[in-house]
């Protein structure tokens, strides 16, 4: 079942969602199919809601100490304009930003990658939410073809289970 989720085509995908009867159902499908597509353990769905955000599913038990704080400061790093975005960066600060804290060990020893959901929606880049993705003992997570990240993004905007967050600018 995960390998078809996984492989299904983008337009597929947003199909799928639109078909949920509820913003939970959408959330869960989307949770599982991200998870499906990576191979993660685990994880959690947070979703732009109320000018902050919100865990709209899991898929696993009560999140660890510490997550939601950690989840909070990742979603205002990750919004928050480029000083300039007229210019082609150095190597050195596309190296910076590639390794910024994009994983998070809990007390427990958990190990969850943080994927940024967003895609662009007419010019504007606009982040919907984050996941946090429970990795198995040494094994990669795999990454999401940019296609389906924008379909299930696109899903999730126009079924109005979230606003498109305002600019901080």
């Amino acid at each position: 079942m995960a390998a078809a989720i996984a492989n299904l085509h983008p337009r597929a995908l947003y199909a799928m969602l639109q078909a949920c009867k509820s913003a939970d159902d959408r959330a869960r499908a989307a949770l599982a199919f991200i998870r499906a597509g990576t191979g993660a353990a685990g994880g959690y769905l947070f979703l732009a809601r109320n000018e902050g955000l919100s865990l709209a599913a899991t898929a696993d038990d009560d999140a660890p100490p510490g997550l939601l704080e950690y989840v909070t400061g990742a979603w205002k790093d990750c919004r928050r304009p480029r000083t300039d975005d007229s210019r082609t960066m150095e190597v050195a600060e596309l190296e910076a930003l590639v390794q910024e804290k994009a994983r998070w060990t809990s007390d427990r020893g958990e190990r969850f990658e943080r994927r940024v959901l967003g895609t662009h929606r007419e010019v504007y880049w606009t982040p919907i939410g984050l996941v946090m993705l429970r990795e198995q003992p040494a094994r990669e997570l795999a990454a999401l073809h940019h296609g389906h990240v924008h379909s299930l993004c696109m899903a999730l905007m126009d079924a109005g289970d979230i606003r498109a967050p305002e600019s901080d600018e």
